[in-house]
């Protein structure tokens, strides 16, 4: 298994990834296209749970979203050739805090490789070919496929009032990026199984 790169060029640099985000709202990014497999609701519910506990959260939707919320900011689908759109879709990554898809089924996610190179912790399942995105409690925190939105947002907030451990999460996922998660990376893996296996 060789792992994907990020649908991003150019991708964000170092100093784009790591500028200081609003602490003033935590502010959690989903992005999905099937709205029921990726478990949308779960995420509007988070951030319920978020707010409950005193916590100004907010998320922000790309892709299909049927739920009309007040903490809910639905995006539609951005298409990244679109030059605005394009800069939307920046925006959103460069002031989000968190990624969350709890996702029912994935395989690899592309979209963990995009958090990665923008330094965001993500908070998602273990399920499917996500462990081999996500690194459990380095990079993002996976929770169990039946985890409730409280378990959600009990890690969601035990990194929140940690700024230490959160930095360190975003660096290591931009480390991953940089050495792991990039299309260059995956060419060199990918030559090097080749020239391996023709000997």
């Amino acid at each position: 298994m060789v792992p994907y790169g990020s649908n991003i060029d150019p991708a964000p640099t170092t100093e784009q990834a790591f500028a200081a985000r609003n602490r003033d709202r935590c502010k959690l990014l989903y992005i999905g296209g099937v709205w029921a497999r990726k478990r949308g609701d779960i995420a509007v519910q988070i951030i319920e749970t978020l707010v409950e506990r005193g916590i100004d959260a907010h998320l922000d939707v790309i892709g299909r979203c049927p739920v009309d919320h007040p903490r809910v900011h639905r995006w539609g689908f951005l298409d990244k050739s679109d030059p605005s759109q394009r800069e939307q879709y920046t925006k959103l990554w460069s002031e989000a805090h968190f990624f969350v898809l709890p996702t029912m089924a994935e395989c690899f996610g592309m979209v963990f490789a995009e958090a990665a190179a923008w330094g965001v912790p993500v908070i998602s399942c273990m399920t499917g070919g996500v462990p081999e995105a996500v690194e459990h409690g380095i990079t993002g925190r996976l929770l169990p496929i039946h985890a409730d939105p409280h378990e959600y947002a009990d890690e969601i907030l035990r990194l929140w009032n940690d700024e230490d451990a959160y930095r360190a999460m975003q660096n290591a996922a931009r480390a991953r990026y940089e050495t792991v998660l990039n299309w260059n990376a995956w060419g060199d893996t990918v030559e090097s199984l080749i020239r391996e296996r023709l000997g």
